[in-house]
């Protein structure tokens, strides 16, 4: 004790300290302390279960974009499905059309077909029935005059021209 007196440290004050600092101790400790303590560890539940959120957060967000781009691929493949549809039914239509139209052409083609050798065959004979008629006209118009080779082909040019008109 000598020695701590020979420093300048006297043994009552050291136990008045010591007893001083245990009961700021215990105060502090019990209405500081633990209230921060109990202020810190309420934060840090806070801070956790934020960051816990904010994962489950990320997690539905990443679902979702997931599902969206998903929905998205469906909805373009359905829609080029509906594409190639509208395209095969537009050909088969156009591949109808055509041949119906083709169908129509052919057999517009073989009536009019018909009826251009029904005309001819209506021509050629009112040919040959006009023909023997002009031929008896001719003749007739020549026999009421016999006068000579040239007024026979005056003639026959007359009654041509009489015909035409």
């Amino acid at each position: 004790m000598e020695a701590l007196h020979k420093l300048g440290i006297d043994f009552k004050v050291l136990i008045a300290q010591i007893i001083n600092f245990g009961i700021l101790f215990l105060i502090l400790r019990h209405f500081l302390y633990r209230p921060i303590l109990g202020a810190l560890e309420s934060r840090k539940k806070r801070i956790r279960e934020s960051l816990e959120k904010a994962a489950e957060i990320e997690k539905k967000s990443v679902a979702a974009e997931e599902e969206y781009k998903n929905r998205i691929l469906k909805a373009n493949k359905e829609a080029d499905e509906i594409i190639e549809s509208a395209r095969l039914a537009g050909e088969k239509t156009r591949k109808g059309i055509l041949a119906k139209a083709e169908e129509e052409a052919n057999s517009l083609r073989e009536a009019a077909e018909r009826g251009i050798a029904e005309e001819r065959r209506s021509l050629y004979a009112d040919l040959k029935r006009n023909s023997g008629k002009l031929a008896i006209f001719i003749l007739t118009k020549i026999l009421k005059q016999d006068l000579g080779e040239e007024f026979l082909a005056k003639s026959v040019d007359k009654a041509l021209k009489e015909i035409e008109a």
